[in-house]
């Protein structure tokens, strides 16, 4: 027979919110896999510009510095991304709850 759950609306509560915070973290590191992807064909794009020699060195060098802006915001951004992961990491850690439910999972689901 199955014990009943003590707190479980809270604890049912905290599993949720457990669950979308792992959601909202496996959406941002598709958004870092998408930026990674982004960021290797601009660097492909840079070697090609590199190579071609139909373009002025002017020209050359403004596309060098348009890649290398772009490269460093995209860096910015994926440094940024992966700060908000860590930091629901952070929060899951910390989380009052989480010391709460699992003493409740203890007593509940022990035999």
């Amino acid at each position: 027979m199955e014990r009943p759950i003590r707190g479980g609306p809270l604890i049912g509560r905290a599993k949720q919110c457990d669950e979308d915070d792992a959601a909202h973290q496996e959406a941002i590191m598709d958004v870092i896999t998408l930026f990674e992807q982004a960021m290797a064909a601009k660097e492909d794009m840079r070697k090609q510009y590199a190579e071609c020699k139909d373009s002025s060195s002017e020209r050359r060098a403004l596309l060098q510095k348009n890649l290398d802006d772009e490269a460093w915001k995209d860096y910015q951004v994926k440094k940024t991304l992966l700060g908000c992961v860590q930091e629901i990491k952070k929060y899951q850690s910390q989380n009052p709850l989480d010391a709460q439910r699992k003493q409740n999972d203890d007593l509940c689901y022990s035999s």
